[in-house]
C-alpha cells in the first residue's frame, strides 16, 4: 500500500467513526440510549482497524510521510473533528451518568423515608 493509499483509508475510517460518534451524540442528547445499540458492531469493527492503522502509522511514520501536504492536513483536521465529538459524547455520557445516580438516590431516599414511616402491609395473613 502506497503512503497515498494508507492515508485516503485513515481518513475513510476517520469519517466513518465521527459519523457514528456524531450520531451516537445525537441520539444522547435526545435521550434515547436504547438506539445506541445498533451501531455499536459497526462501531466495534471501525474502532478496531482505526487502531490498527494508528498503530502501523506509529511504527512506521515514513510509511506516510510521502502521501502529500494537503493529504496530511487533511487527515489531522478531520483527527481533529473526530476528537471533538469524542470530547462531546465523554460529557454526553457522564451528564446521563449523573442523572442515572440521582435519580437512584433519590428514589432509595424516597424508599427509605417511606419504610421507616409506615407500616408493613400484611397480603396474606398467615404472614
Amino acid at each position: 500500500m502506497t503512503a497515498e493509499e494508507r492515508v485516503r483509508a485513515l481518513i475513510d475510517l476517520t469519517e466513518s467513526l465521527s459519523d457514528i460518534v456524531t450520531r451516537e451524540n445525537d441520539i444522547l442528547a435526545t435521550r434515547r440510549p436504547r438506539e445506541l445499540a445498533t451501531l455499536q458492531a459497526e462501531k466495534a469493527r471501525l474502532a478496531s482497524a482505526y487502531a490498527g492503522a494508528i498503530r502501523d502509522i506509529a511504527r512506521d511514520r515514513a510509511a506516510v510521510a510521502e502521501a502529500g501536504g494537503p493529504l496530511i492536513e487533511k487527515l489531522r483536521e478531520l483527527t481533529k473533528t473526530f476528537e471533538g465529538c469524542a470530547l462531546r459524547q465523554q460529557a454526553l455520557l457522564e451528564g446521563a451518568t449523573k442523572a442515572g445516580e440521582g435519580l437512584v438516590r433519590a428514589v432509595a431516599g424516597e424508599a427509605g423515608r417511606t419504610s421507616h414511616s409506615k407500616a408493613a402491609i400484611v397480603l396474606d395473613e398467615r404472614a
